[in-house]
């Protein structure tokens, strides 16, 4: 059910990509009216990585949607049971949560210094990133990480920052623990 709803938020968000988001019903979502794009302002925005980070997907996931994450300084930007060191030998690994369904599988490594690009947001967050009730638009960005001569699809909920706020109002923002911005 997650998977479905949040493919159908990613291949929207690709598709806000090329013809920018607007306001529409979609019959085929039965009727779902989707507002405009609350962080348009970010998008194509380059961020450089400063740490180390893992790309991971959740096993329970019937294809797998990646996202970003580690331990930074003792802090966890990622579920708290990603291995605390980022290493090549963690990759392929599953990491196991007693009486949980939500188990990690490291898919790789992007070393500090990749450029991280936002290119699209999505309402479908997990409650793990704490991105939701922090007040403010619940998103999630769907960006692109370049590293090691790849590109990868990545969602950034759990390395994002969010204040708390009153109201719908934009309050996410890549982490300044995470990424700097690249100004062009």
């Amino acid at each position: 059910m997650l998977f479905s709803r949040a493919l159908i938020f990613f291949l929207l968000g690709l598709a806000a990509i090329g013809a920018g988001c607007r306001s529409e019903t979609f019959p085929a979502l039965g009727g779902v009216e989707h507002s405009e794009a609350h962080y348009a302002f970010l998008f194509g925005q380059p961020y450089r990585t400063k740490a180390d980070l893992y790309i991971f997907a959740f096993t329970r996931e019937t294809e797998p949607i990646f996202y970003l994450g580690a331990w930074i300084d003792g802090v966890p930007f990622g579920p708290k049971y990603l291995p605390r060191d980022v290493s090549a030998d963690n990759v392929g690994k599953v990491y196991r949560v007693q009486d949980s369904p939500d188990d990690v599988i490291i898919a790789d490594v992007v070393p500090a210094g990749a450029i991280l690009t936002i290119r699209a947001e999505t309402h479908e967050v997990t409650w793990l990133s704490g991105v939701r009730g922090s007040g403010g638009y619940p998103m999630g960005f769907i960006c692109d990480i370049v590293h090691n001569g790849k590109t990868n699809s990545v969602l950034s909920e759990f390395i994002q920052s969010h204040k708390q706020v009153a109201g719908k109002v934009p309050n996410q923002d890549i982490s300044d623990a995470v990424a700097e911005k690249l100004f062009r």
